[in-house]
């Protein structure tokens, strides 16, 4: 609910996820990853809901930065990084 009652900052708040899941710190565990893979996927899935104002605002940013997200995770889960 929170990402939807301020989607006024869809950009801002999408950007800061895809930096979280970019994140190469070396704390940042494969269960964080995760966890932060659901929220992804919990926004994208509720921005397809009817009513949700300004809900599109998610999807087209996300769009938009999911190669450079997936490249990262694949990058993880090569070994080749942390």
């Amino acid at each position: 609910a929170f990402c939807f009652e301020k989607s006024g900052a869809a950009q801002e708040i999408a950007l800061l996820l895809k930096d979280t899941l970019m994140d190469d710190a070396p704390h940042v565990s494969v269960d964080m990853r995760i966890a932060r893979l659901y929220l992804l996927s919990d926004i994208l899935f509720n921005s397809q809901q009817p009513g949700v104002k300004n809900a599109f605002i998610y999807r087209d940013a996300l769009e938009k930065m999911a190669p450079d997200i997936f490249t990262s995770l694949g990058r993880h889960g090569s070994g080749q990084i942390g």
